[in-house]
């Protein structure tokens, strides 16, 4: 999940708070939002909605996947919430975009922006910000939108990301926090992240959990290395790809799935370092501790390079 900048940047905060059955305006953003007109061509707008459900279908198969492989009961309500709120989102470019499907109905409407590569070619300004952000997936709680870029993923890490991504939409629906309260954020970014680790766990078995035991130990000697003290947050810089994660998961389909395999994989096994750095002051020290560094972590990644 980004800062709400972004979303404003693109133009989409309008989307969800203007489709029927959600009359209340949360916000009030400068953004072009086409309306359909009957003028169109309607055989040519069919097969746009056509092509974007299949990308659509292709990221919920994807979670699906992961629910049959873990059995994990919240996995499977996250799922469930994404199913019941999501309407497709057309962008034209990064300031405008076209509602294909009525949200009327939905309890918490989730603008799904279905980015393709078509979209990219035909548009400069959303390539740039789309390409520039290096993700695969956000969402955005005020109103609810949730991108999907045509990044190259295999199943199970598309499966990942969109129950990632899922889960703040659903967190967030269900009780409202601050989220422009950086710590808040990333407070809640780190309960996101302790789901995922989960199912991480639950597909990759033991041979997932022995490399997070190896890395995990990696950065808990760096940190004492520094001797930054107690209560001191210190951001290691992460490793390159470890290729045995192919071992696990299966081969990466492309160096951007490498990317966030590895951001997703040592921001585990940081967590893990943290539990036992922190393991003396319980459960909540330890809590304190993973917000404040995934706090440090956003903010050295966000850096100007």
């Amino acid at each position: 999940m980004k800062k709400l900048i972004n979303l404003c940047l693109l133009g989409l905060l309008v989307l969800a708070c203007k489709q029927p059955g959600n009359p209340k305006s949360l916000v009030s953003v400068d953004a072009q939002v086409k309306v359909p007109s009957a003028e169109q061509n309607l055989n040519e707008k069919a097969q746009d909605l056509s092509e974007r459900k299949a990308i659509q279908k292709a990221w919920f198969d994807a979670a699906e996947l992961v629910v049959r492989q873990t059995h994990d009961a919240e996995a499977q309500a996250v799922l469930a919430h994404l199913a019941a709120n999501v309407y497709v989102v057309k962008p034209t470019s990064a300031g405008s975009a076209e509602v294909l499907e009525n949200a009327t109905g939905k309890i918490n409407p989730i603008a799904l922006v279905i980015v393709t590569t078509k979209d990219l070619a035909a548009s400069d300004d959303l390539r740039k910000r789309v390409l520039g952000g290096g993700q695969a997936a956000e969402y955005y709680p005020i109103p609810s939108v949730l991108m999907l870029y045509p990044q190259e993923l295999s199943p199970t890490w598309k499966g990942l990301l969109f129950l990632h991504e899922g889960a703040h939409a659903k967190t967030f629906a269900e009780r409202p926090y601050d989220f422009r309260d950086s710590f808040v954020n990333a407070e809640k970014e780190v309960q996101v992240h302790e789901f995922e680790n989960r199912l991480l766990l639950s597909v990759g078995g033991e041979a997932y959990m022995d490399l997070l035991k190896a890395e995990a130990a990696r950065i808990q000697e760096l940190v004492l290395a520094q001797n930054a003290g107690p209560n001191k947050t210190v951001v290691i810089g992460m490793s390159a790809y470890n290729l045995l994660l192919d071992k696990v998961f299966g081969a990466a389909v492309s160096t951007h799935e490498q990317l966030l395999r590895q951001t997703h994989f040592f921001i585990q096994a940081e967590f893990v370092a943290l539990e036992h750095l922190y393991a003396a002051g319980g459960q909540q020290k330890i809590l304190e501790q993973k917000t404040y560094w995934f706090q440090a972590f956003r903010q050295q990644s966000q850096a100007p390079k």
